[in-house]
């Protein structure tokens, strides 16, 4: 999990804007923080997830990102939910 976590800071300094790497980078800290402890499953599924995002990220010239399929957001929770609307209005906001 440690070689996923640097894998996707290294493909963040490689592949975003400055705004959007900045913005990555908090979000992949914080969360690999809040699940340093999580085991079985709820591991599995965490890294999984992860190295879909790493694999993406990294097979893209320029990054444009993926819609999440409507079966995963409806899995999110309220406080998931609310993190994404955050950080797309983010990212939208003007420079």
């Amino acid at each position: 999990s440690l070689q996923l976590y640097r894998g996707i800071l290294k493909a963040h300094r490689q592949k975003l804007p400055p705004v959007m790497r900045d913005l990555g980078d908090k979000y992949v800290k914080a969360e690999f923080r809040l699940h340093k402890n999580a085991e079985g499953s709820t591991l599995t599924q965490f890294l999984g997830q992860w190295q879909v995002y790493y694999d993406t990220i990294t097979g893209q010239d320029a990054v444009m990102g993926m819609n999440m399929a409507p079966n995963v957001v409806e899995d999110l929770s309220d406080a998931q939910k609310q993190q994404l609307l955050q950080m797309r209005h983010e990212t939208q906001a003007p420079q």
